[in-house]
């Protein structure tokens, strides 16, 4: 149906005496700067939201991955509520290995955070994890 289609449109340019001329390019939007991350009437400082405990990776270490030599590096989105509490977690960037990807999310369980704070206020925030998986030897 559509090679149908390209030859209706093939053999009407073909036969109209005027040449074919492609439609031109749309005008440039304008870029849209970001959200701020606090309101921007906010008084004081912003605190970033930060990793106050990090758990030694060796504990959470797959013993199988361990085995295997498997390395990397793993990121995580995670999102705080006002109080630092871990509220969801996504995969930012995989390690390459599923079992350090998985274990890296009970690692940011057990990690403790410092909320965002805007003037002295925190708020629900958003922090990434990098858990660098290294055997150590």
């Amino acid at each position: 149906m559509l090679q149908t289609a390209l030859m209706v449109l093939l053999l009407a340019a073909q036969s109209s005496n005027s040449p074919v001329r492609p439609a031109p390019f749309p005008a440039p939007r304008p870029l849209q700067t970001p959200a701020p991350l606090a309101p921007a009437d906010a008084p004081g400082q912003v605190e970033l939201p930060s990793v106050a405990f990090m758990p030694d990776t060796m504990r959470y270490y797959p013993p199988a991955s361990m085995a295997n030599g498997e390395q990397g590096l793993t990121r995580l989105r995670c999102v705080l509520d006002v109080t630092g509490s871990l509220i969801d977690c996504a995969l930012e960037q995989s390690s390459g290995y599923p079992a350090l990807d998985a274990a890296a999310f009970q690692l940011a369980a057990a990690a403790r955070y410092r909320p965002m704070r805007v003037g002295g206020e925190a708020v629900k925030s958003r922090v990434v994890l990098p858990v660098r998986w290294v055997i150590a030897g």
